[in-house]
């Protein structure tokens, strides 16, 4: 009996050292509240289907448990001057541009990194490269700030 009492427990030790230790992340996120979009201050807040947006990629980057990157920009026509929103979703490399109502067109984008979010309020921000569905629209606007990004970065 001492020597199954034994076992048992050099056997839960055992595995308690093999498990997994459960890994770290680094989660934060970014709201441009003196950003003016669609004619409205801080659109993030103030426009219900955006706010809807911000909701979900927070709850997402709260919940993820891999690296992700999920960003909103506001981009502007070359020539009438309206502004679109456009989403970077890096962990499917997904790309969607929506009007001021949040009409989207969009999909997957074949794009090797996303630039550093970290300096893109700076304006300092090429557009992504073209793609297929994207192409038309990245030729007639133009980068003007970033709205919001969320990532999630796990710790070495």
């Amino acid at each position: 009996m001492k020597k199954g009492l034994a076992f048992a427990l050099l056997l839960a030790f055992m595995l308690a050292a093999c498990e997994k230790e459960e890994k770290q992340f680094d989660r934060s996120f970014y709201v441009n509240e003196d950003a003016v979009c669609c004619g409205v201050e801080n659109p993030i807040e103030n426009l219900s289907w955006l706010h809807e947006e911000h909701i979900r990629a927070y709850d997402e980057m709260q919940a993820s448990k891999e690296k992700i990157r999920r960003i909103f920009l506001l981009y502007r026509n070359d020539t009438t001057g309206e502004d679109n929103i456009v989403e970077l979703v890096s962990r499917y490399t997904l790309v969607y541009h929506y009007d001021c109502n949040g009409n989207s067109e969009g999909g997957y984008y074949n794009f090797n990194d996303i630039p550093d979010v970290e300096t893109q309020h700076t304006g300092l921000l090429s557009p992504p490269a073209p793609c297929q569905d994207c192409d038309t629209f990245f030729r007639t606007h133009y980068f003007v700030d970033t709205l919001a990004y969320y990532k999630v970065q796990p710790l070495n």
